[in-house]
């Protein structure tokens, strides 16, 4: 998913370059999920999976989800969008997992940073960069919470 989450970043920057409209990327990661793990990592798959049902209900048909770099992390991709209509869309993922999960083992939340194409990052690089720290300030901020790149 890594690899096809590539393409789709260098596929979204072309877009945007030729339409002149920008695009805004997502950075899901699960808080407090080890009491899956610590049951068996086929717990933490199955929970992996359940998530990335909601995600997947939650993002319009031409958004794009791929599993990240390791674990629960996720990359969404939201084509055409800026990055207030990106931080609704996060709200919608975050509120969806948490209503989700009462039903599940244990109930989780996730943490979400937002950043847009090109006001956070003209490149992949610092688009993850900037993306990926947003999403640490969601973590230490008290995580289950969507944050804006600055």
């Amino acid at each position: 998913n890594l690899k096809a989450a590539v393409l789709n970043l260098e596929k979204s920057i072309q877009n945007s370059n030729t339409s002149q409209k920008p695009f805004s990327i997502l950075m899901i990661d699960g808080d407090n999920i080890r009491a899956y793990n610590s049951i068996n990592y086929a717990a933490g798959d199955e929970m992996i999976r359940d998530m990335c049902v909601v995600y997947k209900e939650s993002v319009r048909p031409n958004d794009f989800v791929a599993r990240w770099r390791s674990g629960d992390e996720f990359l969404v991709i939201l084509p055409d969008t800026p990055t207030t209509g990106a931080k609704v869309i996060g709200e919608r993922i975050r509120l969806a997992v948490k209503e989700a999960s009462k039903t599940w083992k244990f109930p989780v939340t996730v943490s979400i940073g937002v950043a847009s194409y090109p006001t956070h990052g003209d490149n992949i690089n610092t688009l993850i960069d900037t993306v990926e720290s947003a999403n640490k300030r969601a973590k230490d901020q008290g995580k289950d919470q969507v944050v804006l790149a600055d």
